[in-house]
């Protein structure tokens, strides 16, 4: 009997080991991500501006605000730390969520993955190397017993922290979509969801799902539901971004709340979030919303210390202060006063970065919101140009031949001398239409627009104008997104119907009929290159080139190397290379070969890329949906090399790869030769040379130990007199 019970006990501890060894085993595979080289000293700088933020969470000491970048704000003196990939173990700048779990871990929703940071190290789980469902979250919450929630863009999943993963997707809420944007819990713990930014909500309960459709249930029609929260009550708020109205729905009904039974307008509502004394908190694009179950009351710019009308996130802390993110950082209100908090490492910069100019003195412009931003000889300014007493949405921003800046916006043209800002519309200039998408300056100096219904020719001088329609001109009778100018004068505009070209005074215009254009057409902008060849970025269907000789060209990622099918911006450079900016990072094309630059071959910022510019000392600057990434264009990482190998050379692929800590890297000379090896990180920085010197002909092998280099990817790159390649290697600790 001692005897069985000697073999239990130590089946037990068997067991009791095994699990742990297999936790260990699990965690040691979460990709722990050493703090890189800091910001200031690494050759991609991100260039973080002051908001919105799109996260909130606090432990006892900080309060963590996510946006562009990772900000830790000490709740008691205000002082912020800026976390990028740079000085982090982020994977990407972008952070859409955050949840401090009941350890004090923070679990981090970034772009490009899922990341715990204890406090010292940071853990990557991503969909390479863990069950989650998609790389991109958008909400993280904690339940009772302790499991993280994650709403990703291509499901939701249960998750313990440790090893255990439940995903959920359309199949079993029985829905037409699998992002999950926002999650909460009812004070049963019951797990309900919104489900692809609108339209549909759904509950968890008793291991069975129910679906509520706008206008089949309790939702009304087309409320786009975004945000929602349950109170002390367990009633549900919902709070959406088409109509200006909140919704309690207790279980059974349903109560509208307006702007006819609060005297309030809820529009663009962002977040809904319930204090612990069950009072409402509602940002949205009037500021905040307050509801104390008896009253409802709104801070603005009028009344309050707000820093800007459109709120996003908000937390009320355990300290009694609340924290509200605006278009300018974080508010800190004690119940009486407001203390404004900048985040990011720009406060020049504000909101989601625009596209970036160089003008011809060489300064740099990027149109934010309301306002632009010029960095002339390294000094970054602000121009603010709300005085206009319009919200100015720009557009779009170019340079006439004398230097003079004009800026498309959504109330008329822009101009800037350099001293005098002045705006023309239809108020003071007689145009017809004051809307302007795009821009673009023909070689005579005229400004032509894209506008709500027509095509306007502006002439800055005279300050005449001349509109083109479709009964005046046969363009198409639609919304024009871009328009381009090439040397001849020949004018191109992008229309929600297709694409019109006016030449000589003709138009001929293209559409799904005789082009391979879609029936929907959703272009992004239009750039001309040196022959020119005419390129169209599209949000839903790649991108086009027409070509000089009245051909069409149609790139998708099912048959060219862009990645992906939303492209967001085309530029073409001085070497007639084509860049498409994505939500895939940034893709070069040479005619030839395609090279793709994202996070996981390089250091920029966030792989949703908004726009480029190439300057003319040969600077990159990557407008993204979390700031700039700027780097120079000798540096711009280094990227694998494709080309066919000369017959008397010859590099191998490392083996083994990966590796821990040594690996063999094999190369074949056929003549003696002057040899250089060398070693560099993700970043394009310089780690080991292994060799430098003159080696015979024959077979060579050399050991790279990187023992003493954290885990990661990295080059190796061998040259030998006009021969020099490429290869990568993966160091995984």
């Amino acid at each position: 009997m001692k005897r069985l019970l000697v073999f239990v006990l130590l089946l037990f501890c068997c067991n009791i080991l095994k699990a742990n060894f297999d936790l260990q085993s699990d965690l040691s595979q979460q990709s722990i991500l050493s703090p890189q080289t800091n910001i200031d000293e690494s050759p991609w700088q991100h260039y973080i501006g002051t908001g919105p933020s799109l996260a909130i969470a606090e432990d006892d000491e900080y309060i963590w605000v996510g946006g562009a970048g990772l900000s830790k704000i000490s709740k008691s003196t205000n002082e912020v730390t800026l976390f990028t990939r740079s000085n982090s173990g982020l994977p990407d700048n972008a952070i859409n969520a955050i949840c401090v779990d009941r350890n004090g871990n923070k679990w981090i929703g970034t772009a490009s993955g899922l990341v715990k940071y204890d406090g010292t190290n940071w853990y990557l789980f991503n969909s390479s190397n863990s069950a989650l469902a998609y790389d991109y979250i958008y909400d993280i919450k904690e339940d009772g017993l302790g499991n993280l929630w994650i709403g990703t863009s291509l499901g939701l999943n249960k998750f313990n922290g440790g090893t255990n993963w439940t995903t959920y997707t359309k199949s079993d809420w029985n829905g037409r979509y699998d992002a999950v944007t926002k999650v909460a819990f009812d004070k049963n713990g019951i797990p309900w969801i919104v489900i692809s930014y609108g339209g549909y909500l759904a509950k968890l309960e008793g291991g069975k799902w129910t679906l509520y459709e706008e206008g089949k249930s309790f939702l009304p029609f087309n409320i786009g539901a975004k945000t929602i929260a349950f109170d002390n009550e367990n009633n549900l708020w919902i709070g959406g971004t088409y109509k200006s109205n909140i919704i309690k729905y207790d279980g059974t009904n349903a109560t509208i709340y307006d702007v006819s039974n609060t005297g309030i307008s809820f529009v663009g509502v962002q977040n809904i979030i319930v204090d612990d004394y069950n009072n409402k908190w509602i940002t949205s694009s009037n500021g905040i919303i307050y509801y104390d179950n008896s009253n409802w009351s709104q801070s603005d710019l009028t009344n309050s210390g707000l820093s800007h009308q459109e709120t996003y996130t908000i937390l009320a802390a355990k300290n009694n202060f609340t924290y509200v993110s605006t278009l300018k950082g974080i508010d800190k209100f004690n119940g009486t006063g407001w203390t404004h908090i900048n985040l990011g490492n720009k406060s020049e910069l504000y909101s989601f970065s625009g596209e970036c100019t160089e003008a011809p003195n060489g300064d740099i412009w990027i149109n934010t919101y309301n306002g632009l931003t010029q960095i002339s000889n390294g000094i970054w300014r602000y121009h603010d140009i709300s005085y206009f007493d319009y919200f100015l949405s720009i557009n779009r921003i170019k340079f006439d031949k004398t230097g003079v800046l004009w800026g498309a916006t959504n109330f008329g043209l822009l101009r800037y001398d350099g001293t005098n800002w002045e705006l023309f519309n239809k108020i003071n200039s007689g145009m017809p239409d004051d809307h302007f998408f795009d821009l673009d300056i023909a070689q005579d100096n005229v400004i032509w627009c894209a506008g709500l219904k027509s095509i306007m020719k502006f002439d800055g001088l005279a300050l005449s104008c001349q509109e083109f329609t479709n009964s005046n001109s046969g363009i198409f009778d639609a919304q024009f997104y871009n328009i381009a100018v090439d040397n001849d004068g020949v004018v191109y505009a992008a229309s929600n119907k297709g694409f019109s070209v006016i030449k000589n005074g003709i138009t001929t215009n293209y559409d799904s009929k005789n082009s391979p254009l879609p029936n929907f057409f959703y272009s992004q902008n239009i750039e001309i290159d040196k022959n020119n060849n005419i390129w169209i970025a599209d949000r839903n269907n790649g991108a086009f080139k027409f070509k000089n000789d009245g051909t069409w060209e149609k790139f998708t990622m099912e048959n060219s190397g862009i990645g992906i099918n939303f492209i967001r911006y085309v530029y073409c450079d001085n070497k007639d290379n084509v860049w498409f900016v994505s939500q895939n990072g940034i893709t070069k094309y040479d005619g030839t070969n395609w090279q793709n630059i994202n996070t996981a071959n390089s250091g920029i910022g966030t792989n949703i890329c908004r726009t480029l510019l190439i300057d003319s000392h040969g600077n990159y600057w990557v407008g993204t949906y979390a700031g700039f990434s700027f780097h120079d264009a000798t540096l711009l990482g280094i990227e694998e090399d494709n080309q066919t190998i000369p017959a008397d050379f010859n590099l191998s692929q490392n083996y083994p790869n990966p590796f821990n800590p040594v690996t063999s890297i094999n190369y074949q000379l056929s003549h003696e030769s002057k040899i250089n090896i060398k070693v560099f990180d993700i970043l394009g920085i310089e780690v080991a040379e292994l060799v430098n010197e003159i080696k015979d002909a024959g077979k060579h092998s050399i050991n790279f130990d990187g023992s003493k280099l954290a885990s990661g990817i990295y080059f190796y790159r061998i040259s030998a007199g006009e021969f020099s390649q490429v290869k990568k290697m993966i160091l995984l600790k």
